[in-house]
């Protein structure tokens, strides 16, 4: 296994990049004092830490296999007992989209569901937003590439093109001094584009496979390939994949778009659905709306996508609140739609 020094972090690189901006600068200030406290900080950094494992990071050691070398995943408990008998010479962390069980942890989510849980919500992006002041920027999910409310993030963004437009809040400049940078902008800038291109390079990889709507009402694999066009764009909104044409209009190729592992064509292809059905592992909120639709028998193909989600937000524990939510949830119903039909 050749380790990419940038797809991980250390265990004191990880605490750095994602622990309570406040926290961590008071912990630095009294390391730097040799404090009594710092003991009892650390311990505090260190919970932060391990609340982040199996979620928003994913922890490993890197371990010799007979058929050659790979990586052995951590919980939060082993992970707490190896940083506490101080064994971390060899801890790596991941973000998710960089860990190695990341096609496993992101199965069955939505394409929308996963750019703002991985990209958005990366806890490293979390703490730069709130270091920069630049949060409302990507409130629910905006892309803060263009001077109006927008909700497609280009896929071959780069750095730059994130830290020009952060710089000037979203605005076009017009004359006047150039806003100055700043360490965390620029941070925040790279990370972010960072984050896109993980998830660029594992749909391109093949790794996970994406499944939508084609323009002709057909749901398909979009090929891997695909995802290395240009001008292409996620619509965070609703989960669907774009390309900007030569008008600047953005047009939806697949609708809806939800993730999934690879799968291996069974040897009766007759058998693919009910295998794919079967296999699909939900998050908590695709298991609620699921659960929702079968006992309440919503039959979301008679009462069309739109009134369908109505109907699921009157069960659920936490209703969308925003129209960017409801389209979420449009979408979702939709998807867990064409699978549950598959199976009936």
């Amino acid at each position: 296994m050749t380790e990419e020094t940038d797809a991980y972090w250390s265990v004191e690189e990880a605490l750095a990049r994602t622990s309570e901006p406040r926290l961590w600068d008071r912990y630095q200030a009294e390391k730097r004092q040799q404090t009594p406290t710092l003991a009892d900080l650390r311990r505090s950094l260190i919970a932060g830490l391990l609340s982040k494992i199996s979620t928003k990071l994913f922890a490993a050691v890197p371990q010799t296999m007979k058929n050659g070398a790979g990586w052995a995943m951590l919980d939060q408990a082993a992970l707490e007992e190896r940083i506490f008998n101080e064994r971390t010479d060899e801890i790596r962390i991941f973000t998710p989209l960089k860990a190695p069980n990341a096609a496993e942890h992101l199965k069955g989510q939505g394409l929308a569901e996963t750019f703002q849980q991985c990209v958005i919500d990366d806890p490293e992006v979390t703490v730069l937003l709130g270091r920069t002041g630049k949060r409302s920027q990507l409130e629910g999910g905006r892309c803060p590439l263009g001077p109006s409310i927008d909700y497609h993030w280009p896929l071959d963004v780069t750095a730059s093109n994130f830290e020009y437009r952060l710089l000037r809040d979203g605005l076009l400049s017009f004359g006047g001094p150039e806003p100055r940078s700043s360490g965390e902008v620029v941070a925040l800038s790279e990370a972010l584009a960072d984050r896109i291109g993980a998830l660029r390079a594992l749909l391109v990889s093949g790794k996970i496979q994406a499944c939508g709507m084609t323009a002709a009402f057909t749901e398909s694999l979009i090929p891997a390939r695909q995802w290395t066009r240009k001008n292409l764009s996620i619509d965070v909104a609703n989960g669907d994949l774009c390309e900007k044409d030569d008008k600047g209009e953005y047009v939806p190729l697949w609708t809806g778009i939800e993730l999934q592992s690879l799968v291996t064509e069974p040897a009766h292809p007759a058998q693919a659905a009910a295998q794919v059905a079967t296999t699909r592992k939900r998050s908590p909120n695709g298991q609620e709306v699921e659960r929702i639709i079968r006992q309440y028998r919503i039959n979301v193909e008679a009462l069309g996508r739109k009134a369908a989600a109505v109907e699921v937000a009157l069960h659920m524990r936490s209703p969308p609140r925003s129209d960017n939510a409801t389209k979420a949830l449009e979408a979702q119903v939709a998807r867990i739609w064409r699978v549950i039909r598959e199976t009936i």
